[in-house]
């Protein structure tokens, strides 16, 4: 068995859980349309990681990738391309963070800690595929067991991700709760 088969499973069960809130929000009564939306996006991109961590589609790339510098003549100098090519997206990553921060950070912690979360684990993934010697070390360091310094990370953001989407879904079905017990005003029929 694969040793990162629980690791892929909490994906999806990851993803179930924030597509379960995002249609509850986007479909309650008292729900909001755009909130539903992005916890549903939040879930997909979830899937979509998941899928590429059980296909190992990141190997395929790193193979691929390694191919084509062996036919362009630059596989003895990868190194250096390779970690540029890291920094900057690590670059990429600290500003998308920053960004999203001040766009959406003041108004909502959760999107904000779910966005940086999904950033985190896009950048985890892309830089596995980039397959650099010393950043594959670190990732496959043993801590105890069979738990690895990246499956550690990925996990971590992931225990994150869930327990912030079973919180919300409780808030959110306590809320649902309390509104529905409450007298509604119906809009009168008068022509405006």
């Amino acid at each position: 068995m694969n040793h990162f088969a629980p690791l892929n499973l909490a994906y999806f069960l990851c993803a179930a859980v924030n597509g379960v809130l995002g249609w509850r929000i986007r479909f309650a009564p008292a729900g909001s349309r755009k909130s539903g939306k992005f916890w549903l996006g939040v879930s997909l991109v979830l899937l979509i990681l998941g899928v590429i961590r059980m296909l190992k589609v990141q190997l395929v790339i790193g193979d691929f990738g390694r191919r084509e510098a062996m036919e362009a003549g630059i596989y003895e100098d990868r190194r250096d391309l390779q970690l540029g090519v890291i920094l900057i997206m690590a670059a990429l990553c600290v500003l998308g963070i920053g960004m999203m921060r001040s766009r959406i950070g003041s108004r909502s912690l959760t999107k904000w800690i779910a966005s940086s979360g999904l950033v985190c684990l896009t950048f985890l993934t892309a830089a596995r595929a980039l397959s650099y010697h010393y950043l594959d070390a670190l990732f496959g360091a043993v801590v105890v067991g069979p738990l690895t310094v990246g499956g550690v990370v990925d996990g971590s953001i992931i225990v994150v991700l869930s327990g912030q989407a079973v919180w919300l879904l409780g808030k959110h079905t306590s809320y649902i709760r309390n509104t529905s017990n409450q007298v509604r005003v119906q809009p009168s029929n008068s022509g405006f």
